[in-house]
């Protein structure tokens, strides 16, 4: 359940489970409920690099890091080199901030 926040207050909402960097959120009976802001324009990935776990038992674990870092970061792309068997990640590293 989610307290009550006025027009221009800013508010904390923990434990969202299906929302992710760049979604808009707007109150139950907000008149801005008819509109929807564009998404984020990520541009192309700048760095990319290999990443392994220490041992082959913590992969899952590694790759349900790696989805939670994607829902954070929209920046960040993962992808598995089948040719190599390397998971390597692309993102952009500090040039989102510029």
């Amino acid at each position: 359940m989610i307290s009550e926040c006025n027009t221009g207050e800013v508010c904390c909402i923990l434990g969202l489970k299906h929302t992710v960097t760049g979604d808009t959120l707007v109150g139950e009976h907000s008149s801005l409920k008819k509109y929807r802001l564009h998404g984020l324009d990520i541009p192309p990935s700048v760095y990319s690099l290999s990443i392994e776990p220490e041992r082959d038992s913590l992969q899952k674990e590694l790759d349900i890091a790696l989805n939670i870092l994607c829902m954070e970061d929209p920046s960040l792309r993962v992808e598995m080199n089948k040719e190599s068997g390397q998971t390597l990640l692309h993102g952009l590293g500090k040039m989102m901030l510029l």
